[in-house]
């Protein structure tokens, strides 16, 4: 069977959208597990699935060099994003559900129109590919780009200019996170370590160690409090925000823990971890 390459919660927890090597992203029930819709067109593998913060679309990543936007309800692909060269990575909503960015192996993150046909509105080459995930804040000022470097770098979404380089890790940062108020930031990073920082000058708050091998991302909890990460040594741990404690290590992946892991525990940890 083909990899699942990602799992994640519809932002009000009905349903759970999959994307897999097959090329197909499904939508399924989380309730009872039952596959409702099959998202069908990219022609490889979907890499990345996100829904939109009202919950009506998804947008899909492939390594087919798009991004396709489609409606949860009719299953219908409603847009195709194009204009990268090579496979794309990551693909993500902003907060307010507007703007949608891409990642991709060519170095560059594209930011589109979720509601305008095709329309992109910048484009930024960063300084390594390829680019692991780019996300924005919660207000949209800014993005976070983590790529195949030991550095995260904060770009201006209104300049395009890199403002701030956060450093402390020994290996590539490969997942990355704003909490929800925006004042801190999380990353994933292959030295098995994930760390918390302060998004307004980059300090590091918080080492977080314990994992065996790469930690593939990282998701805030909605409050703020907790810190959920997921890692190729087959474990999901839930940290304190606060003591950089870990809480709670969460065993019995039969494969490596990806994002699938942390996307899961990042919109169930308040219930999980109260």
């Amino acid at each position: 069977a083909d990899a699942v390459n990602l799992a994640v919660f519809s932002p009000d927890g009905a349903w759970i959208a999959t994307a897999s090597g097959d090329a197909t992203a499904c939508l399924w029930t989380a309730d009872h597990g039952q596959r409702v819709t099959a998202f069908i067109g990219h022609e490889q593998a979907v890499n990345c699935v996100a829904f939109s913060p009202s919950g009506h679309s998804v947008v899909t990543a492939s390594s087919d060099s798009t991004a396709r936007i489609w409606s949860v309800e009719s299953g219908h692909c409603e847009r195709v994003l194009d204009g990268q060269t090579q496979g794309l990575r990551h693909a993500a909503y902003s907060p307010s559900g507007d703007v949608i960015t891409t990642v991709s192996n060519d170095g560059f993150v594209q930011i589109w129109s979720s509601t305008r046909a095709n329309r992109l509105l910048r484009s930024l080459h960063v300084r390594s590919k390829p680019v692991h995930a780019a996300v924005l804040s919660p207000d949209s000022a800014t993005i976070l780009v983590a790529s195949a470097s030991e550095t995260l770098d904060l770009y201006s979404l209104t300049s395009g200019e890199r403002v701030l380089t956060l450093t402390g890790h020994m290996d590539w940062v490969r997942g990355a996170a704003f909490s929800r108020d925006g004042a801190f930031v999380a990353s994933a990073a292959h030295d098995g370590a994930a760390r918390i920082w302060r998004s307004t000058d980059g300090a590091c708050l918080q080492t977080l160690s314990g994992h065996t091998d790469w930690v593939g991302d990282a998701a805030f909890s909605s409050d703020g409090s907790l810190l959920a990460t997921a890692s190729y040594d087959g474990t999901a741990r839930v940290w304190d925000v606060d003591t950089g404690d870990c809480r709670h290590v969460l065993v019995g992946n039969t494969d490596w823990a990806r994002a699938a892991a942390c996307s899961l525990i990042g919109a169930a940890v308040d219930h999980a971890c109260a």
